[in-house]
C-alpha cells in the first residue's frame, strides 16, 4: 500500500507514531507500507526528517521518491535517505515513444536506480508501446490507466502485479 506524505506530515513529530498506530490497527506488516515523498520535501534536509526516515525504515516501512527529476533533484538524497523506489513521473513517460529526450531520461533514471539497487516505477502508463519501452529500459513496475482506471478501495485486491 502506497501513501503520499505531505510536507506538513513529514515534519510533524507524531508521524512515526501515526504510522505505527495505523499499521497496528490494520494488521499490515510494516513492509507492506510504502510512503511516497517528493523531492521538494527534502530541500531543507533537516536532521529530524533523516531521523524519521531511519526510525520508520528500522520498523520495515518502505519509501519511494515520487516524481523523480521534477523537483530540486539532488543525487545526495538518494544516498542520504533509504529509498526503495524511484517513481518516474508521467511527464517523462507520456511521450517516451516519440520524444528521444524523454526516452533518454527514462533510461538514465532506470540505470541510476539499478546501480543504487533501487526499484523503478513508471507512472502514467497508457499504452502497450509504453509498457514495452519501459520493460526494455529497465523499469521494474508501472502504473497508469493502461492497467486500470482509479478504483474504489474495495476493488483493489482483485488486481495483482500486471507489469512484471
Amino acid at each position: 500500500m502506497s501513501v503520499n506524505v505531505s510536507s506538513r506530515q513529514l515534519k510533524a513529530s507524531e508521524l512515526a507514531n501515526s504510522v505505527h498506530a495505523a499499521l497496528e490497527g490494520s494488521g499490515l506488516p510494516a513492509s507492506a507500507l510504502d510512503l511516497e515523498i517528493t523531492e521538494r520535501m527534502l530541500v531543507d534536509d533537516e536532521p529530524e526528517v533523516q531521523a524519521l526516515f531511519q526510525q520508520l525504515a528500522e520498523r520495515g516501512v518502505r519509501f519511494s521518491i515520487d516524481d523523480f527529476g521534477t523537483g530540486y533533484s539532488s543525487l545526495a538524497y538518494l544516498k542520504r535517505y533509504a529509498f526503495d523506489h524511484l517513481k518516474i513521473p508521467d511527464l517523462f513517460v507520456r511521450d517516451v515513444i516519440r520524444d528521444p529526450g524523454d526516452a533518454a531520461l527514462v533510461r538514465a533514471i532506470a540505470a541510476l536506480a539499478r546501480n543504487l539497487d533501487v526499484a523503478v516505477i513508471a507512472e502514467g502508463v497508457e499504452t502497450s508501446e509504453q509498457v514495452d519501452f519501459l520493460r526494455t529500459a529497465g523499469c521494474d513496475r508501472a502504473q497508469g490507466h493502461y492497467f486500470s482506471p482509479p478504483l474504489p478501495p474495495t476493488e483493489i485486491p482483485r488486481y495483482g502485479r500486471a507489469f512484471g
